[in-house]
């Protein structure tokens, strides 16, 4: 019953005189299903997907964001030590995850920080220069407000001990 069941998306995209479409649909939900994790339904994913990527937040790449922040950064005055900084952090990550910005989530930022091949303190320094994207993609209504959520959730790198 759930497949035979019009929705206006169905009506535009399907021709129900053939059942072909209909078991299209069902292998497709059937996929989709059987890829989520235990315990997770399709209305959550939905709901998931929907709150990180509503139709009115414009889609922009990590990579596009970041350019836009250090020509904010640069026009605002901050110091070229700061601007090498946040380019060299932010372009690493961009190149790394090259995804849209509202597909950034918690998961991603932390497989990123733990592949570094750096101590504690310096994947620290990533984390701040990420936590900055995000905080930027938010006010530039790139990223819902609760998006820096995704930077919080990270575990933090433990940094080594300073000497006495």
């Amino acid at each position: 019953f759930f497949f035979k069941q019009k929705t206006a998306y169905e009506i535009v995209d399907c021709d129900w005189s053939s059942d072909v479409c209909s078991s299209d649909l069902a292998a497709e939900y059937a996929h989709a299903v059987k890829s989520l994790p235990p315990g997770v339904t399709m209305r959550e994913v939905v709901s998931f997907y929907l709150k990180r990527n509503p139709t009115c937040f414009p889609k922009r790449t990590v990579s596009e964001v970041v350019e836009e922040l250090l020509q904010a950064k640069e026009k605002a005055g901050r110091s070229e030590l700061h601007l090498r900084d946040l380019e060299s952090r932010l372009g690493r990550f961009s190149d790394a995850v090259q995804m849209k910005i509202g597909d950034v989530t918690g998961a991603v930022i932390e497989e990123y920080i733990q592949s570094l091949n750096v101590k504690g303190r310096t994947k620290g320094n990533y984390l701040i220069a990420i936590s900055n994207l995000i905080n930027f993609a938010i006010r530039r209504k790139y990223l819902p407000k609760d998006a820096i959520e995704e930077v919080k959730a990270v575990e933090r790198p433990e940094a080594p001990a300073l000497p006495a």
